[in-house]
C-alpha cells in the first residue's frame, strides 16, 4: 500500500513525458487522476503538519509543496504546448524522499480482514434499514460512508492508506451518532460489539474524537 507522497510520486513519474503535450500525456477526459492528485496534495499538507508536531524536519518539503501544486495544474504552462508537461527530476526525488517520513504517520490496513469488514458493513446496512427510529438524514449519511469504504477497498492502490483510515474514522463517528440517536439501543449495542477493525493488533492509527467515542462506548458495556 502507499501513503499520499508515494501515490503522487508514482503519478508524476507516469505523467513525466518531456516530449508530449499534457493534453495527450495526461489523457483523462474526466480528470480523474488530477482530482486524485489534488487530494494527495491535501493529505501531504496535513501529514507534514503532523510530522512537524512530532519533531520532524519538514522545511525542505514545504518549500517544494507549491511546485507540486503547480505541477498538478500545469501552471503556468499551456495544456496544449509540446514539451510543457515535463516534471523536473528534483521534484520527483523530493517526493520519493518524503515517502519514508510520511510512512511513520500512516498505518496500512490488514487486507486479510477486508472480507470480514465487508460482511460487517453489510450488517450495518441491514440494521439501518430495520431501525425505523433513525431519521432519513442519519441513514443517508451512514449509507454514504459505507459506500465510500467499499470503494476504498476496491481501489486501495489509488485511494491510498491515509484516505482509507479517514473513511474508517468517519464510520466510527457515524456509528457513535447512531448509538446516540436510535431508540433501539440493544440492536446497535450488538452491532458495535461485532465491529471489525481492519488493522493488525498493536498497529492502530491515531483515533479521532468519533473513534475515541466509539471505543469508550464499546468498552463501557452501556
Amino acid at each position: 500500500m502507499a501513503n499520499p507522497a508515494e501515490l503522487l510520486h508514482d503519478l508524476f513519474v507516469r505523467w513525466n513525458a518531456p516530449n508530449t503535450a499534457p493534453s495527450s500525456g495526461r489523457n483523462d477526459p474526466s480528470l480523474v487522476m488530477h482530482r486524485h492528485a489534488v487530494r494527495y496534495l491535501g493529505e501531504i499538507e496535513e501529514l507534514l503538519s503532523v510530522a512537524e508536531r512530532n519533531g520532524k524536519r519538514v522545511g525542505s518539503y514545504r518549500e517544494y509543496f507549491p511546485l507540486w501544486v503547480k505541477t498538478v495544474f500545469n501552471f503556468p504552462n499551456s495544456w496544449g504546448t509540446p514539451a510543457s508537461g515535463a516534471i523536473s527530476n528534483e521534484q520527483i526525488l523530493h517526493l520519493d524522499n518524503m515517502v519514508d517520513l510520511l510512512n511513520e504517520f500512516v498505518v496500512s490496513p490488514d487486507e486479510s480482514k477486508f472480507l470480514d469488514l465487508r460482511e460487517y458493513l453489510n450488517l450495518v446496512g441491514k440494521n439501518l434499514a430495520a431501525d425505523d427510529s433513525l431519521s432519513p438524514a442519519v441513514r443517508e449519511s451512514a449509507g454514504t460512508v459505507i459506500t465510500h469504504i467499499l470503494g476504498c477497498m476496491d481501489d486501495l492502490t489509488v485511494i491510498g492508506d491515509f484516505e482509507f483510515g479517514k473513511a474508517i474514522e468517519r464510520l466510527l463517528g457515524v456509528l457513535a451518532t447512531i448509538s446516540l440517536r436510535s431508540s433501539q439501543k440493544d440492536r446497535w449495542r450488538k452491532v458495535l460489539d461485532l465491529f471489525v477493525y481492519p488493522y493488525a493488533v498493536g498497529n492502530l492509527p491515531m483515533l479521532s474524537d468519533g473513534a475515541q467515542f466509539f471505543q469508550l462506548m464499546a468498552g463501557s458495556g452501556q
